[in-house]
């Protein structure tokens, strides 16, 4: 990508001046005219007007050289930058187009695995934070798919592909965190931190933005001041908006830690800024609100009613009409497609006779379904009776209150064919046993009997004996009991699990496959883990 321009106020019109001198290609021109429309938003004072008119050069640019990737971007940040001014009519038409190119790029393209995130951005602005989560998941899930389908792949391409899922976490991190439901968020927060261990990392790392965010709604505001304090000692607060996002977030966290005078400090700083946030969240006007809060507990009437003058007036600018008429507009071009399906329905008349023939055969189906569904229903009561009354929960409680206390089996009881230990030895591997349990070590997907006897100081044939006396099965039998106790109760102690696709919970209990989790779960509790999560979530009491 062309150098972006940070620097000076006019340098900008001097290297575009300069450039077209020297007629550039038009896919320079394209990469050129977009980093340079983001960095006149994030940096400099011209408004989003400059930027969009940026953004329609490299559009233009891009079409000329059938880059469909840079296209795509375009319209992507027009239909933000459209949707912050109120020109929605523009902003449907750059959605629409983004939806019409999709439906021209190849299913075994790398583009077609990632253009589908293309339109999270605006529903996530409007707070239809179900369908932009659906959409991003959806786009993590291609990825995955497309790099395993592919080991020919460039290691660059490769990389490409893992920076856009690990921003696709990051933004499924925001919608969470926006939602409230914080296991979800830190949940994908960890997914982005561990794609960073592994080497995706970038200079403008974003993930402090919703990892300070994550901690307040968490009510951890000194750790919140923590992680804004170092994202601004390692340089990554280098653009407008985030200026303004840690500003708030300092003010916000000062003032629940009851320091009014630097908040209200925080607040003002942050309102000297000139910029829109491209966010569901209005920030000006959490802003005003904090100063406002600021000034009536520090007893200061004069600032008090001026910042509610200024609160006031910016409500007044927002025109909820027109957001209300976008949003439904937006809605409208995703019926196009259900039209289509309502077309093809129609169609389908012919068959109805022959669908009158089968209906006896539904109905006989549907009776034994409905038999099975009785008796899946009474397994499923005894698994949470069976989990609640007597399993690995009390066990952890009781290591908790008594670490000394090892449910030693006496030495007598084993069966003397069997691997000989010493009662010093036996007790030491119990100890190991109910310490790795209480630390979730079986989570790790690596875990194998070797490493484990290795991380114990003992041997293979010990530790075998010792977890087929204590645990009464063998090592394999042994983790996957554990997994499944803990993915179990994870169901249904946390009601965001209920919403995780099968192969997250899957990696979650430290199963490398989720074929491998559904054929252990199922033999295990006699249930499919979609049925399991079906029964949970009819159980649950409507909030």
């Amino acid at each position: 990508m062309a150098t972006r321009l940070k620097d000076k106020p006019l340098l900008w019109k001097v290297y575009l001046d300069e450039m077209e001198r020297k007629t550039p290609t038009d896919s320079l021109k394209a990469e050129t005219y977009y980093n340079l429309a983001w960095d006149l938003y994030r940096q400099q004072d011209f408004g989003i007007d400059l930027s969009i008119k940026m953004l329609n050069h490299a559009l233009a640019s891009a079409k000329k050289a059938n880059s469909k990737p840079v296209t795509l971007y375009c319209l992507e940040s027009l239909s933000t930058f459209y949707a912050l001014k109120n020109d929605n009519n523009k902003a449907l038409k750059c959605l629409q187009e983004i939806k019409d190119i999709g439906s021209t790029v190849s299913e075994n393209s790398p583009l077609f695995v990632t253009f589908q995130a293309s339109t999270a951005r605006v529903y996530s602005i409007i707070g239809d934070f179900e369908r932009s989560i659906s959409i991003v998941k959806k786009s993590n899930s291609d990825i995955d798919k497309y790099i395993l389908n592919h080991p020919e792949l460039p290691k660059d391409s490769v990389a490409g592909l893992i920076y856009e899922k690990k921003g696709n976490d990051i933004h499924l991190a925001q919608s969470y965190n926006f939602q409230k439901k914080l296991d979800s968020a830190f949940f994908y927060l960890q997914k982005a931190k561990q794609l960073e261990k592994q080497g995706y990392k970038l200079y403008n790392n974003n993930i402090w933005v919703q990892e300070a965010f994550y901690l307040i709604l968490s009510k951890k505001y000194d750790q919140a001041i923590v992680i804004v304090k170092q994202a601004d000692k390692n340089g990554y607060i280098d653009t407008k908006n985030k200026r303004y996002r840690a500003l708030y977030y300092l003010a916000i966290s000062s003032y629940y830690k009851k320091n009014y005078t630097k908040s209200l400090s925080f607040c003002e700083q942050a309102l000297a800024i000139d910029v829109k946030i491209p966010s569901f969240m209005n920030f000006e006007l959490e802003v005003y609100n904090l100063a406002i809060l600021n000034a009536e507990k520090l007893h200061d009437i004069t600032k008090q009613t001026y910042y509610s003058k200024k609160y006031n007036e910016a409500s007044q600018k927002l025109n909820y009409a027109e957001k209300s008429r976008f949003i439904a507009k937006l809605y409208d071009q995703d019926v196009v497609i259900a039209k289509k399906q309502l077309q093809s329905e129609k169609a389908g008349k012919k068959y109805f006779y022959f669908g009158l023939i089968l209906l006896s055969l539904i109905c006989g189906y549907l009776c034994w379904h409905y038999i099975k569904l009785k008796r899946d229903r009474k397994k499923f009561k005894e698994i949470i009776a069976s989990f609640e009354n007597n399993e690995l929960e009390k066990k952890l409680q009781e290591i908790n209150k008594n670490p000394k206390n090892t449910h030693i089996t006496p030495l007598q009881n084993i069966d003397r064919k069997s691997v000989k230990i010493s009662s010093e030895v036996d007790e030491k591997i119990v100890k190991q046993l109910n310490s790795f349990e209480k630390k979730e070590r079986f989570l790790s997907p690596n875990i194998s009997l070797s490493s484990m006897a290795s991380d114990f100081t003992t041997n293979a044939a010990y530790l075998s004996a010792v977890i087929k006396k204590h645990r009464d099965t063998n090592f394999n039998g042994y983790i996957n009991d554990l997994r499944i106790e803990y993915i179990i109760r994870k169901l249904k102690t946390t009601p965001e699990y209920l919403n995780y696709k099968i192969a997250y919970l899957a990696e979650e209990c430290g199963f490398s496959s989720h074929t491998v989790f559904i054929r252990i779960f199922t033999e295990k509790t006699g249930l499919t883990p979609s049925k399991f999560i079906n029964f949970l979530k009819a159980e649950k009491p409507e909030s």
